[in-house]
């Protein structure tokens, strides 16, 4: 499974995000490019512990079973919503997010397993540095292949 601790899967993680412009339209979903940007920083935050999110009654109940979609090779459903905290529905400057972006998968690819935040996931609870990774590498992968890149 590919993750963001390996620096073949980020750099190029990194180079599909370079390919990204303004014009780029979403193949399926309701965000702009830019908004994917902004959602996929903010998940970024949560992971380095710099956004908390608390947890959901629901991902006490169905975390288990979930988790295997989060963690798993298989690519991620069209369609799951996203948590109302992680949702970007305002207009957002795409130059401003991508270099967000870009910068917050490199401090996190840079400060490893040690830069995890040790908070729970807002769904699944306690979940490792590497599920993080994977979890982190998988998430990016869906959004961009969302925009076709």
């Amino acid at each position: 499974m590919k993750d963001l601790f390996s620096t073949r899967d980020t750099t190029a993680l990194l180079q599909r995000v370079e390919k990204l412009t303004p014009e780029t339209r979403a193949r399926f979903g309701k965000m702009k490019v830019e908004q994917m940007l902004a959602h996929c920083a903010m998940f970024m935050e949560l992971a380095s512990g710099k956004r908390v999110i608390p947890r959901m009654v629901l991902g006490r109940i169905f975390s288990g079973a979930a988790k295997s979609i989060f963690l798993g090779d298989k690519p991620y459903p069209r369609g799951i919503p996203a948590n109302r905290r992680l949702r970007v529905t305002d207009k957002r400057d795409f130059a401003v997010e991508k270099e967000k972006l870009t910068r917050l998968i490199v401090e996190f690819a840079e400060a490893g397993p040690e830069g995890v935040t040790r908070n729970p996931h807002f769904f699944f609870g306690r979940i490792s540095p590497a599920e993080w990774s994977r979890g982190l590498y998988k998430h990016l992968d869906h959004h961009l292949s969302q925009f076709g890149v």
